[in-house]
C-alpha cells in the first residue's frame, strides 16, 4: 500500500480553523509563525518569520527546527526517511491496514497519551493500533495539551 499526502498530513484548513487548533496551545505555541501543515498524530509544522520551519511534537512537547530554509524543506520532505521520522509513516500505514482510516478533521489519538505512559512512536516505538482512535483534531490537541502540561513536559 502506498500513502499519499492525504494519508500523511493535515492541510488545506481555513485560517479560523488553524486558530482554534492551536487554542490549547496559547502560551506554548508562540512568536511569529504561520502554520503550513499537522502530521496525522496533531503535530505542528510552522513557517518561522525567520524562513525556519519548525515542528511542534504534540506527543512529547518538544520544539524542533526541521529546516532552515523553505527550500532544504521541500527537499527534505520528499525523503521517506523524512517521512517517517517526522510523518510517522511507518505507524499510519500500520494503522490504516489494520481498518483505522481518518476522517476529515481527524488524527490518530494514542491512548493513553505518551506523556501519561502510552507509546510515543516518535521514538521509534511499535504502534499497536488497538491503543489508537481516530479523535476530532480540536478534542485531540486540548487532551495533548493537558497531558504534557499535567506533566509539567511544555
Amino acid at each position: 500500500m502506498k500513502l499519499t499526502w492525504h494519508d500523511l498530513l493535515i492541510d488545506n484548513v481555513s485560517v479560523e480553523q488553524w486558530r482554534e487548533w492551536l487554542l490549547p496551545w496559547n502560551g506554548v505555541v508562540k512568536g511569529d509563525i504561520a502554520p503550513i501543515f499537522m502530521n496525522k498524530f496533531g503535530s505542528w509544522f510552522f513557517r518561522h518569520s525567520s524562513g525556519e520551519i519548525g515542528m511542534f511534537n504534540v506527543l512529547t512537547g518538544c520544539h524542533s527546527v526541521v529546516a532552515e530554509t523553505q527550500d532544504q524543506f521541500v527537499k527534505q520532505v520528499n525523503r521517506e526517511e523524512w517521512q517517517q521520522e517526522f510523518l510517522l509513516s511507518k505507524s499510519i500505514l500500520t494503522l490504516r491496514k489494520s481498518g483505522k482510516i481518518l476522517s476529515e478533521n481527524q488524527c490518530y489519538a494514542i491512548c493513553p497519551h505518551p506523556a501519561l505512559g502510552g507509546i510515543n512512536p516518535s521514538d521509534y516505538e511499535y504502534l499497536d493500533p488497538k491503543f489508537v482512535l481516530p479523535m476530532g483534531v480540536r478534542v485531540w490537541q486540548s487532551i495533548c495539551a493537558q497531558s504534557l502540561i499535567r506533566c509539567n513536559q511544555v
